[in-house]
């Protein structure tokens, strides 16, 4: 390797001053080749399978007839798709050999280049761009000079003369070889990316990867051109996803497009097929169309992943719930879901910090008389004996479990709202009226609870006391059937450490609305007990009471988090959208991730540790004194 200018080590200096001539990877491009080949292939192939789904023995209704026009607008759409990636694989099949070729000759200029100059250097001339004292060679000058500076130039008299010619001939052919494997090079290189870009800006495609027709979408697809799959396909599925805990919609085994859900769901709906068979389908179909107006990957959103990976679905679920708000007034629980959203978030997003701050606060309540600490509610005895057990892997469960929390939300109550939106001007309510017939609202006590309250909501002569308590009643429905059982799961995880952690993400809790106020300050916790201390002719009783800023109960306890949602954060939360609209708006028009970094732990701990664990905490001291003997006072 020759050393480049200032002490480089550019192995192509000084015959190519810029570098590699032929730069590429023709393994790489070959990868690229098999892999758009495929592409193309499966594009083909899901193509021929979209214009063979209409059958006449299923499709033989209106709907059937829209989705065989879909089917065929997919057709074409696909083949636009195989024509682009066969025209990538093509283009670069047909550049790789002309790149091998260039890299070959480039190599073997390289080689000569490195002998003309070992050949130069045997005559004590080393390489000069200048070429001042250069000889001419083929009628230019060679690079070439004395190390030492020599009084003439180099000529036939000089006894060198021999040796220069054929180090100089050796370094022109050299350098005639690089130029040519440079040319092909580049020429090969720009009709190949030509012919890429052409096809790639006129085929009137969107550069999005054909892969949205997945595996799954494929299989499902394939199953409805069977006559004896067909029902199978998408009738009395499983909800093997309806808790939101897995990656995918409700049945990660079902397509995500809500176009091809809708064709089959009106094929359905036209054959009066009972909403119950095809429940998991129509479930599937409301959270898809929640999740493509949200800008949500069902098929990125995992749970267990947690919370980076997630944080662009994170935001998005919140953003949607607030333009739900802003587009549609009535909508009262989305604009509360999306104040509130970001402070859960911002607490998960620093999850580890909960460790240190259990380990500090089991040091803080050991500190207390012993006879005090007899007297802790059970979640503070727990912390103060495992406020250290809060393992890497115990967090990761929790962080999991309440993003599996946030997802289910989402597939319950967005599904619902997108239901509500798409009903048709004179019955708002029936797409609401079909998820109820199907069993979508499972857990409602009466059984039409949730669908009455979407009926209060649409009716145009409610009032805004009606519209408010029919919110409420989808807040109802969030709190105490679509989490409950998670919350449920996460106190009772692993003997203490479940209800110490959830202890803890009670006290952390941020008040996010204006008005109110955190669970410490709702309900703060007192506790105290009775101190002897022996005195020299009997026994004082010191009673110790303590008032603390804790909170004296657990947010997993669905009695105890809705008389807090019930008596604090929902007052609060219509009161201001009865007193201040525009400031309510103005909170949801806040971007989310701005909210986020506010309520973010580690943005709060400072002040959460200060309150919570240095300063001193409401003592009261009751003195009783026991006599000892028996004396005349």
């Amino acid at each position: 390797m020759r050393a480049g200018p200032g002490g480089g080590g550019d192995k192509w200096f000084p015959l190519c001053p810029n570098g590699d001539p032929a730069k590429g990877d023709s393994g790489a491009l070959s990868a690229h080749v098999a892999a758009y080949s495929k592409i193309a292939s499966q594009a083909a192939s899901v193509s021929k399978t979209l214009t063979g789904l209409c059958i006449d023995e299923f499709w033989d209704s209106d709907s059937g007839t829209a989705f065989k026009v879909r089917c065929d607008n997919l057709a074409a759409e696909l083949a636009k798709i195989v024509s682009r990636y066969q025209t990538a694989a093509d283009a670069l099949k047909a550049y790789i050999p002309d790149l091998e070729h260039a890299q070959a000759n480039a190599t073997s200029a390289l080689s000569q280049s490195e002998t003309a100059q070992d050949d130069f250097a045997a005559i004590g001339y080393t390489y000069n761009p200048a070429g001042a004292v250069g000889a001419p060679f083929s009628g230019a000058m060679v690079p070439f000079a004395p190390t030492t500076p020599s009084p003439k130039p180099m000529s036939p008299t000089d006894p060198n003369w021999s040796k220069y010619q054929s180090a100089a001939q050796e370094w022109e052919a050299a350098v005639k070889k690089v130029n040519e494997a440079a040319q092909l090079h580049d020429t090969s290189a720009s009709t190949a990316a030509r012919k890429i870009k052409t096809v790639a800006e006129g085929d009137g495609v969107s550069n999005q990867h054909w892969t949205d027709l997945d595996a799954q979408q494929r299989s499902f697809l394939s199953q409805l051109t069977n006559p004896a799959t067909v029902e199978s396909a998408v009738l009395n599925l499983p909800l093997t996803n309806g808790n939101g805990e897995q990656n995918g919609g409700v049945n990660p085994e079902l397509p995500i497009d809500p176009g091809v859900l809708q064709a089959v769901l009106d094929d359905l709906r036209a054959k009066g097929v009972d909403p119950k068979q095809y429940r998991t389908l129509l479930d599937q179909y409301w959270v898809a169309t929640a999740a493509q107006h949200a800008g949500i990957d069902l098929n990125e959103w995992d749970p267990q992943a947690g919370t980076e990976p997630n944080m662009v679905n994170i935001k998005a679920v919140y953003t949607y719930y607030g333009k739900l708000f802003l587009d549609h007034p009535e909508l009262q629980w989305a604009g509360m879901a999306n104040m509130i959203g970001p402070s859960f978030a911002g607490g998960f997003m620093d999850i580890d910090m909960f460790r240190k701050f259990a380990q500090d606060f089991a040091t803080k309540l050991n500190g207390l008389p012993a006879e005090v600490r007899q007297s802790l509610p059970p979640e503070l005895q727990m912390l103060a004996s495992a406020g250290g057990q809060l393992t890497a892997n115990e967090l990761q469960f929790f962080e999991s479990k309440f993003l599996g929390m946030q997802k289910h939300i989402f597939f319950d109550q967005a599904a619902a709202h997108e239901a509500y939106l798409a009903g048709p001007p004179n019955n708002k309510t029936a797409y609401i009226d079909e998820m109820q017939k199907a069993g979508l609202f499972p857990g409602d006590v009466p059984p039409d609870k949730t669908a009455n309250a979407w009926h209060v909501i649409a009716n145009p002569h409610s009032t805004p006391q009606q519209i408010m308590d029919a919110n409420g009643t989808l807040l109802y429905r969030e709190q105490n059937v679509v989490i409950k059982d998670q919350y449920n799961q996460m106190y009772n995880h692993d003997g203490p450490v479940g209800k110490v952690f959830t202890y803890m993400m009670t006290t952390v809790g941020a008040a996010s609305i204006p008005g109110t106020h955190t669970p410490g300050e709702y309900r703060p916790l007192t506790f105290g007990g009775d101190v002897n201390i022996p005195v020299v002719v009997g026994k004082e009783t010191v009673g110790v009471h303590v008032v603390t800023p804790l909170p004296d109960f657990n947010i997993t306890n669905a009695q105890d988090r809705w008389d807090y949602v019930t008596h604090d954060t929902l007052p609060a939360y219509q009161k201001l959208l009865q007193q201040n609209p525009e400031l309510a708006r103005q909170i949801v028009a806040t971007p989310v991730q701005d909210r986020i970094d506010q309520q973010r732990l580690s943005a709060r701990l400072p002040t959460i540790t200060e309150d919570l664990l240095y300063k001193d905490w409401g003592i009261k001291l009751d003195h009783h004194f026991t006599p000892g003997l028996d004396v005349p006072w």
